[in-house]
């Protein structure tokens, strides 16, 4: 699982899953750089998130490591959150979607946890003996790791 690359977000607002957050170009640099890192893997198949800034990131990946379609999937998506189209200002410094919810729509990290799981089980299923790139956001992969490792899902074990 690799992160999305820097975003453009030149207003400071919780971009979540709105459209057209593509990446910075400092974001272009680091997608450039990660490529270059997994140049050396032989990549079977990539997959990104829906949003922009996965895709992008998962683009610059593919053409490096020879992958020519990158696939979406939902289940890397973004979190949901009611926060999103928030200031970055307004969470008081403190990112936590999750205690406190902004909207009964919004993902718990048990959710997340869920999906992502599911996501490793298609695609291991789907791509066996294969190596796969998945493009995805920092919490999914984050309380990705905390389900794979054992840890509880709360904030604590998302949140290094």
């Amino acid at each position: 699982m690799v992160r999305h690359a820097d975003v453009h977000n030149p207003l400071g607002v919780v971009y979540g899953r709105l459209p057209r957050f593509g990446l910075s170009e400092t974001g272009f640099q680091q997608a450039e750089e990660i490529a270059k890192f997994l140049s050396r893997l032989h990549v079977d198949a990539i997959y990104a998130s829906p949003q922009l800034r996965a895709r992008q990131t998962a683009g610059i990946i593919g053409k490096q490591v020879g992958v020519e379609t990158v696939r979406v999937s939902s289940l890397i998506a973004e979190v949901r959150t009611g926060y999103q189209g928030r200031s970055n200002s307004s969470l008081n410094g403190k990112v936590n979607f999750y205690d406190n919810p902004a909207s009964p729509d919004d993902e718990s990290i048990a959710m997340v946890a869920r999906r992502m799981k599911q996501f490793l089980d298609r695609t291991a299923a789907r791509h066996r003996g294969q190596t796969v790139i998945g493009v995805s956001h920092a919490d999914p992969i984050m309380i990705l790791r905390a389900r794979t490792l054992g840890l509880p899902l709360v904030i604590g074990s998302i949140q290094g």
